[in-house]
């Protein structure tokens, strides 16, 4: 697959707009010819304020596909989400991120873990042939929903418990 034979060197990177937080131009070098191709920061905030989820776009056997590299969508045991003095934007951050993962077009599923896109059993797939297996819109989508789900749980009972 394209992402296994990347190599990166970051060259410049500049902030675009609210859309995206920076967008940094890398050089890629998948086998042995030189292609350029941009990553694209997206701020998907709440995990920690500067969380980035990042996208782009990638040729493959004549085909354009769209990639996207999850940041972390996860509330983690203990985050507070009502009353943070800290952080008192950060469920609305999280509301934020969710639209923002749900309004990008993907084909690649990819992440800051391998479990958020099942890396394992995918490798496992591609190492027996399977043709794409990291293709998955569908995994993604349910994914998110799965997230945005346990966030609006986590919310709903730290509101019903706050005084």
């Amino acid at each position: 697959a394209w992402f296994l034979r990347f190599r990166f060197d970051i060259t410049s990177s500049w902030v675009v707009d609210e859309r995206f937080v920076r967008r940094a131009r890398l050089s890629t070098h998948p086998s042995c010819s030189e292609n350029r191709g941009h990553f694209f920061a997206h701020l998907t905030p709440g995990h920690t304020k500067g969380c980035t989820t990042w996208t782009m776009k990638v040729s493959d056997g004549g085909k354009s596909y769209n990639v996207v590299i999850v940041g972390g969508p996860y509330v983690n045991p203990g985050y507070k989400l009502v009353g943070n003095s800290p952080y008192p934007g950060i469920a609305q951050d999280y509301e934020k991120t969710f639209r923002v993962l749900k309004s990008l077009p993907v084909d690649y599923f990819l992440g800051a873990h391998g479990g958020y896109f099942d890396m394992e059993a995918k490798y496992a797939k591609m190492k027996a042939g399977t043709a794409l297996p990291f293709i998955d819109r569908t995994g993604y989508a349910k994914f998110v929903a799965e997230r945005e789900q346990a966030f609006l749980t986590e919310l709903a009972r730290q509101k019903a418990a706050a005084p």
